[in-house]
């Protein structure tokens, strides 16, 4: 974040890809996936109608940074696309997926995917209390309670959409339990 905290703004990298596209302006709760041609929308069912649910709400929890400065960041933090020696990360791929997005949307998407995989279900809460808490010794930064939970929001937002988009693939994604401690999480 501190490297590119100088670089001009890029609207062109807005808007986000669908996972991290929450402020999208087509019908429904969910924009269309990146990697397969389907309506989230149209598909209502009984089981996942809590996800739609879910999505809206998280939508309306972050209309709060929706004109919030952005920065520059890394949208797939899949652990795939990382590179490690000696515990640390050395090099970090995949920029396609580059972002210009609020720096609490950047922490909160890599926070709860960035042990995820082809499964979308990627870090547990446990592990994302871990991110979030390492991302701010190494900013330097301690984050307010209210960006904490903006944070939240923004990985819920991911897990609520591959959610949705995995139950066509007959996967759960996301369980109700997990869910709730994070919306909990993201004062929702």
């Amino acid at each position: 974040m501190t490297r590119a905290e100088g670089f001009d703004p890029q609207p062109l990298l807005r808007p986000a890809p669908a996972w991290i596209h929450w402020y999208h302006e087509e019908d429904g709760v969910w924009p269309v996936p990146d990697d397969r041609d389907a309506d989230l929308n149209a598909e209502r069912c009984c089981a996942t109608a809590w996800v739609d649910e879910l999505g809206a709400a998280v939508r309306e929890r972050l209309e709060e940074v929706h004109d919030a400065a952005c920065v520059f960041g890394h949208g797939d933090w899949d652990g795939r696309n990382v590179k490690f020696r000696d515990g640390r990360p050395r090099a970090v791929h995949d920029w396609d997926s580059v972002l210009y997005e609020p720096e609490v949307v950047i922490i909160g998407q890599a926070a709860a995917m960035f042990e995820g995989g082809p499964t979308g279900a990627g870090a547990s809460v446990e592990r994302t209390v871990a991110f979030l808490e390492e991302y701010q010794t190494a900013r330097g930064r301690a984050l307010s309670d209210n960006e904490l939970q903006l944070c939240w929001a923004a990985g819920l937002w991911v897990r609520a959409f591959n959610a949705k988009k995995f139950h066509l693939d007959n996967f759960e994604a996301l369980g109700r339990d997990e869910a709730e401690t994070r919306m909990r999480r993201a004062g929702i």
